[in-house]
């Protein structure tokens, strides 16, 4: 007859995952990058790889009673264009989670009017995300294809541009942002919208006037 062995028994560790919230975003971005079924209460070892290939320097996170972190990183001016990778090491178990991937674009973040606000007093200030262009195109329209172009204020260096209030007679305006790169390559910011409703008893006599010069 056979002899049996003694019995091992042994535990199989499920994966921990981390996530990127949002996977794809513009300089100016903030990235959550959650992580869960880690270690109760130990440390965390965070990597992230560029898209250039080279590694950030790792930073540490502690879980919860859970086994879960929250982390986020902004993408900043200078933050390089492209494709980068995150994942974790429980440096409890020394298990490493799957590897997520997401994207800083070089499109353009739009700031302020936030989308559908509405305005009643001039100028008109519109302001996006810091992206690292040499200079940005300026778009407004009161049609969303933006072909008429109400406004169209080119090699604009900073990150935000005033319009005067008597470029705009009462509507609903669509606007976009276009980024010039040192590289010769372009990025657009989607297109968003305000309502421009005047304030008729402050506005100066020669406002309308101005506009039915402008055919506005």
């Amino acid at each position: 007859t056979g002899t049996l062995s003694n019995v091992f028994s042994f535990t199989v560790l499920p994966q921990p995952q981390v996530s990127e919230i949002p996977s794809s975003g513009p300089i100016g971005t903030t990235f959550s990058q959650p992580g869960t079924g880690f270690s109760a209460n130990s440390l965390v070892e965070l990597h992230f790889r560029r898209p250039d290939g080279t590694e950030t320097p790792t930073s540490n996170e502690t879980t919860d009673a859970s086994g879960n972190y929250t982390h986020s990183w902004t993408a900043t001016a200078g933050a390089q264009i492209g494709d980068y990778e995150y994942w974790a090491i429980d440096l409890n178990t020394g298990i490493q989670s799957n590897i997520f991937s997401f994207t800083v674009s070089n499109d353009v973040g739009l700031l302020t009017p936030v989308e559908n606000t509405t305005i009643t007093n001039g100028p008109i200030q519109l302001s996006w995300s810091d992206v690292g262009a040499v200079s940005y195109d300026i778009i407004v329209d009161n049609n969303s294809g933006l072909g008429s172009r109400e406004v169209f204020a080119q090699n604009v260096t900073a990150t935000s541009y005033s319009v005067p209030e008597y470029f705009l007679s009462e509507n609903t305006y669509f606007w976009k942002v276009i980024a010039h790169y040192s590289n010769g390559s372009t990025g657009e910011s989607p297109i968003s919208f305000f309502h421009y409703i005047p304030d008729k008893i402050s506005q100066p006599a020669w406002i309308p006037l101005y506009r039915l010069f402008l055919g506005a």
